[in-house]
């Protein structure tokens, strides 16, 4: 049948199809230059923000690089800072052990003189007690002693009397017999001279003999009263230098307990002195170790929030180095993805204008099915709204 319409055309109306088919052909190629002029200003300005969000990722990779080095600078000043105090924390640790030793030590020191001290004092306390103890002893015995040498002195005052008593009687008895011996003398001499008148010589003679052993016999218990007498009176002066020697000596003891007893007393209160300089000491010492102790704690306390701060601070720089590090990996791979988008775009223009062309040769625009070149603008648009997408 078409066939049959086609021969019974005329050249006239065959050549106005023609016409028809070229100016319809002609439009297709115009539309098809149009479109494809319109690809090409859409691939130019897609190149141009290509272009652009290439500058923009290098100025931001650039913008990165700097900040990362920034950063890193100051990780290596807060590593170094970190460093610095950790030295002054060691340092402050090591001379606190070393202040704490060295007051230990003289501590340790003063305990051991003063222990030293404390012992020899109290030896010395000891040997004084016992010597008091004894004195005290002695003064328990002493109301005795004095009891002794009041009876002693009573002795002696009771002999001194006897002695004088027996000294007058001895006295009076020598008197007596003095005198007796004196008047028998005379009595005798005078009868000796009467008798001698009436005597011869022998009988003279023998009288004169008894006279002189009566006069012997007198004189030698004469002698012996003296004896007695001074071995009375020496009795007596031992005596009295025996009690004045227990007075001197009672009076020596009472000074010397006097003298110990002030010694003891002066010990005792060295004693109590020292014990209390030992206590002051130890409470001054404690005071000093608190005291640097507390000021340690707080050196090392304040250098250690120092350290955990910086810890943080190098901990937010990390995390904030990490982002970078991991937007500026971003940023490349979309730059990559960009720069390899575009290439598909410059590689499927490329492959499709052959094609177009011989699409719009090869196809006539009859039917409902799209055309190779409405293929191409449908492609071109979604390669570009997948790049607006990922821009």
């Amino acid at each position: 049948m078409t066939n049959t319409k086609e021969e019974k055309l005329t050249p006239g109306q065959e050549i106005e199809r023609l016409k028809l088919k070229s100016n319809y052909i002609e439009g297709e190629i115009h539309s098809a230059r149009s479109a494809n002029e319109e690809a090409i200003v859409e691939s130019a300005r897609s190149r141009s923000r290509l272009r652009k969000l290439g500058e923009k990722l290098q100025e931001q990779t650039r913008n990165l690089d700097d900040e990362i080095r920034i950063l890193e600078k100051e990780v290596e000043n807060s590593n170094q800072e970190q460093a610095i105090l950790n030295k002054q924390i060691d340092t402050a640790k090591a001379n606190l052990e070393a202040t704490i030793s060295k007051y230990a030590q003289q501590l340790q020191q003063k305990r051991t003189e003063h222990a030293e001290q404390e012992s020899l004092l109290k030896s010395e306390l000891l040997m004084y007690q016992t010597e008091l103890e004894s004195l005290r002893e002695f003064q328990s015995q002493r109301a005795q002693m004095e009891e002794k040498l009041r009876q002693l002195d009573q002795n002696l005052v009771d002999q001194r009397q006897l002695h004088q008593e027996k000294m007058e009687q001895l006295n009076q008895q020598l008197s007596r017999e003095k005198k007796q011996f004196e008047e028998e003398n005379k009595r005798r001499v005078k009868a000796a001279e009467q008798a001698a008148v009436h005597m011869k010589d022998e009988c003279l003679e023998a009288a004169a003999i008894r006279c002189i052993q009566d006069s012997q016999q007198v004189t030698e218990q004469l002698k012996k009263n003296q004896l007695k007498s001074k071995d009375i009176l020496n009795s007596n002066t031992e005596l009295i230098k025996k009690i004045d020697d227990i007075k001197r000596e009672n009076i020596l003891i009472e000074e010397r307990k006097k003298m110990l007893e002030k010694d003891v007393a002066g010990y005792k209160k060295k004693m109590e002195g020292l014990k209390q300089q030992i206590a002051d000491n130890e409470v001054s010492y404690a005071k000093q170790r608190a005291e640097i102790e507390t000021v340690s704690a707080q050196t090392i306390e304040k250098l250690t929030k120092q350290c955990e701060d910086i810890e943080k601070e190098n901990a937010s720089m990390q995390k904030r180095l990490d982002f970078l590090v991991e937007r500026t990996t971003s940023v490349e791979q979309q730059k990559k993805l960009s720069s390899s988008d575009m290439n598909s775009i410059m590689k499927l223009i490329t492959s499709t204008g052959p094609i177009v062309l011989d699409a719009l040769k090869a196809h006539p625009p009859e039917g409902e099915q799209p055309s190779a070149l409405q293929a191409l603008i449908n492609k071109l648009t979604e390669a570009v709204e997948e790049d607006e997408k990922k821009a």
